[in-house]
């Protein structure tokens, strides 16, 4: 049985390297006629940083520079789709999602919560001493995901 693609997700971190898992995603989801669902995570401010930021900086200050990092974020997303869309005739149906914790664990939750049929990434390739003492964010979900998984190198 071959199985079906009704919805895609696409974790992106906005990189430079994302765009390039964006048209691979774009170029799957109209392929398919899926549901293309782009994921951002934006990482938890460090326990030290956010003591100091107690001290110096309004909560209220961090909540709408929060605020305002999340439009900015999807108004990129969104236009960068429109780029890459714009050329083509077909229709796409997309999401955006932002969530707040860590990468692995936020993109393997909306996998199963959104019940994905396909998981798309992109992978920085930072260089070894970063990858042998941090690992990636592509290696964490690639071990632990149950579905299809395409990892897109930065060219």
């Amino acid at each position: 049985m071959i199985p079906t693609t009704k919805k895609i997700l696409l974790a992106c971190d906005l990189s430079t390297s994302w765009e390039y898992a964006l048209a691979y995603a774009i170029y799957t989801s109209q392929k398919y006629n899926a549901e293309l669902v782009l994921l951002h995570v934006i990482e938890p401010i460090a326990d030290g940083t956010r003591m100091w930021m107690d001290l110096y900086v309004s909560k209220q200050r961090v909540e709408d520079v929060l605020h305002n990092y999340k439009k900015r974020a999807t108004a990129m997303i969104q236009e960068k789709i429109k780029q890459y869309v714009q050329d083509t005739t077909a229709q796409l149906k997309f999401d955006v999602i932002l969530e707040e914790g860590y990468p692995a664990d936020v993109i393997l939750s909306k996998i199963d919560e959104l019940n994905c049929d396909l998981i798309i990434m992109g992978n920085h390739g930072k260089g070894h001493m970063t990858y042998a003492f941090l690992g990636s964010v592509a290696e964490r979900v690639v071990r632990r995901v149950k579905k299809p998984i395409l990892i897109v190198p930065h060219p």
